[in-house]
C-alpha cells in the first residue's frame, strides 16, 4: 500500500487506483482524542472464514442488536472494521469501541454496530444511525452485553481486521499494541509497514479465556473431568492447566495438565484437549490425585492457559492465569463470576460399601507367572505378607489411561504396573492409600504388583480401571 500522511493519521492507499484502503488515525475535537484503526472492506468475500461470525454479531438486524436500525443487509455494499479509543484530557478512556460500519452503493453510511468496552461493569452493544459524529448521542442506541459475549465481539474484529490486511492469515491485528499509554496513540513506521514486508504485531499476551464450565460436577476415581472453554489467541492456544484444592485439606491437589491436540509434539504427562465444531475447546481427563486419597468437595483453585509459538512448534510462549487473586483485575473478576466450579470427588477404594463386585486375592500369587487374573472395575481384597509380593493381572482391550488405587488403611505398600513385555513401567510408595496411573495405546496383558515392608501381615483393598 502507498502511506499518505493526513490531518488524521496515516491512510494506506490502493497503489493502483489510489483507493483507499485502511488506516490509522489520531485526532482531537470538543476536548477528546480519538485514537484507532479503520480497515475498509470493498468486497465482503475478502473476509473469508471471518465472514460468518462478523455478520452474527455485527449484522444490522443481528440477536444482540435493538431492531432500530433503518437498514437491512441488501442495502449495505461495503463495510469497514473500526477500532477506536476515545479519551479525555486528563488521558481518561471515555471510550473503548470496536465496530462494523455499514455503507452503500455510494459510499454513504447507512450506519454501525459494535461494542464499547472502556467500562468493565458496564459493557455495551452500539448502534449507530447514519454517520457516527463526535459528541452526537441523539442517533445512539446501546444494549448491555456480557463479559463473555464483548470479548467473543472484539476477538472477531480484530482477527478479522488483521486477516484483510495479512492476506488471510490468521493474525490479530491488535489496537493495544499499535496504540500503547506509552507513546499515547503515536504511530510508528514499522506499526504500519514501512520497511517491513507486512503489517505484523508480535504476539505479547496469552490466551483470553471467554467460557469456562466443569461438565462434571461429581466424579469417581476411575472416572474423567470434563472441562469446556472459549479462549482467544493471537497464535495457538497450546496449553492449558487447572489446580483443585480440597475443600478440608488445601494441600490436597488435583493439577490438570493438557496440550492442544494439534500440536505437533506431545508431553508425555499431558492430556489432549481439541476444538469441536462449535469452537469450543473440550478437555476430558481422568481424575488423578498425588498423595494420600481424600475424598470430598474439591474447589477450582485457578486455571490458566499458555499460547504456543504455532501449532506446528508448540514452544510456550505466553501464559495467562485466572484466579481469585491474580495481578489481572479482569483475569481475577472473570475467575470470580464463574458459577458451579466445585468437583464432589468420590474415591470408590476408601467407600464401606463401594457397590463394585469384590475379587478375594487367591495365593499362592508370589510371582509374576502365578498373578491372579483379576477384571477392571472392581474390588481386590488381599493380604501381603512381611517382605511379600502379589501379583495380579488383567487384560487392556481398549486404549485410554489405567488407573489403580490402592488403601493399606494405616501401613504402606509399593505399587506397581508392568507392561505386556513384563518390565515395570510406573510405581510409587503408597502411604495409606494412593494411586498410580500410565497412559498408553498399547493393549495386552498388563500386570500389578503389591509388595509390602511391613513386618505383619497388611490386608488391602485395590480396584484397577481404565479411563
Amino acid at each position: 500500500a502507498v502511506v499518505k500522511v493526513t490531518e488524521r493519521g496515516y491512510e494506506l492507499h490502493n497503489p493502483a487506483n489510489d483507493q483507499y484502503m485502511s488506516g490509522f488515525f489520531k485526532y482531537e475535537t470538543e476536548g477528546l482524542t480519538y485514537t484507532g484503526y479503520e480497515v475498509f472492506i470493498p468486497n465482503q468475500n475478502m473476509l473469508g472464514e471471518n465472514q460468518k461470525d462478523l455478520f452474527k454479531y455485527f449484522s444490522a438486524n443481528n440477536e444482540y442488536s435493538s431492531k432500530k436500525l433503518p437498514f437491512s443487509e441488501r442495502d449495505v455494499d461495503f463495510i469497514s472494521l473500526v477500532g477506536a479509543k476515545v479519551t479525555d484530557k486528563d488521558g481518561n478512556i471515555v471510550s473503548d469501541m470496536y465496530g462494523f460500519s455499514h455503507y452503500d452503493k455510494t459510499m454513504e453510511v447507512l450506519g454501525s454496530t459494535g461494542i464499547d468496552i472502556a467500562k468493565t461493569d458496564n459493557l455495551l452493544y452500539i448502534e449507530v444511525e447514519g454517520e457516527f459524529v463526535p459528541g452526537k448521542t441523539s442517533n445512539i442506541s446501546t444494549t448491555a452485553l456480557t463479559k463473555a459475549n464483548a470479548d467473543l465481539m472484539k476477538a472477531v474484529i480484530e482477527k478479522a481486521g488483521g486477516a484483510v490486511l495479512h492476506g488471510e492469515k490468521e493474525t490479530t491485528f491488535g489496537q493495544e499494541n499499535s496504540y500503547s499509554d506509552n507513546n499515547e496513540g503515536a504511530v510508528s513506521e514499522n506499526d504500519i509497514g514501512l520497511g517491513s514486508s507486512e503489517v505484523s504485531q508480535p504476539d505479547i499476551a496469552g490466551p483470553v479465556f471467554t467460557q469456562f464450565s466443569i461438565k462434571t460436577s461429581a466424579i469417581s476415581l476411575g472416572e474423567s473431568i470434563k472441562i469446556e472453554f472459549r479462549a482467544t489467541d493471537d497464535t495457538h492456544v497450546g496449553y492449558f492447566n487447572a489446580i483443585f484444592s480440597s475443600a478440608d485439606e488445601p494441600n490436597k491437589k488435583i493439577n490438570i495438565k493438557a496440550q492442544n491436540k494439534q500440536n505437533t509434539d506431545s508431553l508425555p504427562d499431558h492430556f489432549d484437549f481439541l476444538l469441536n465444531s462449535n469452537n469450543i475447546f473440550e478437555l476430558s481427563v481422568p481424575l488423578i490425585i498425588d498423595g494420600e486419597l481424600k475424598g470430598g468437595t474439591y474447589k477450582l483453585e485457578s486455571f490458566s492457559a499458555s499460547d504456543a509459538e504455532t501449532s506446528k512448534n508448540p514452544i510456550i510462549n505466553n501464559k495467562s492465569d485466572y484466579g481469585p487473586s491474580v495481578s489481572s483485575a479482569d483475569n481475577s473478576k472473570f475467575f470470580n463470576d464463574l458459577s458451579n466450579t466445585d468437583l464432589s470427588v468420590t474415591i470408590p477404594v476408601l467407600e464401606a460399601n463401594s457397590g463394585l463386585p469384590v475379587i478375594n486375592e487367591q495365593e499362592s500369587n508370589a510371582t509374576l507367572e502365578l498373578a491372579n487374573p483379576i477384571l477392571l472395575e472392581n474390588v481386590v481384597k488381599g493380604t501381603v505378607y512381611p517382605n511379600g509380593e502379589d501379583w495380579f493381572k488383567f487384560d487392556l482391550t481398549s486404549v485410554g489411561t489405567i488407573t489403580a488405587q490402592l488403601d493399606m488403611g494405616n501401613r504402606s505398600a509399593d505399587l506397581k504396573l508392568f507392561g505386556p513385555n513384563k518390565t515395570e513401567i510406573v510405581g510409587k510408595e503408597i502411604l495409606k492409600s494412593g494411586m498410580i496411573h500410565h497412559k498408553t495405546s498399547d493393549l495386552g496383558e498388563y500386570y500389578v504388583l503389591v509388595t509390602d515392608g511391613n513386618i505383619d501381615n497388611s490386608p488391602y483393598e485395590l480396584i484397577v480401571d481404565i479411563v
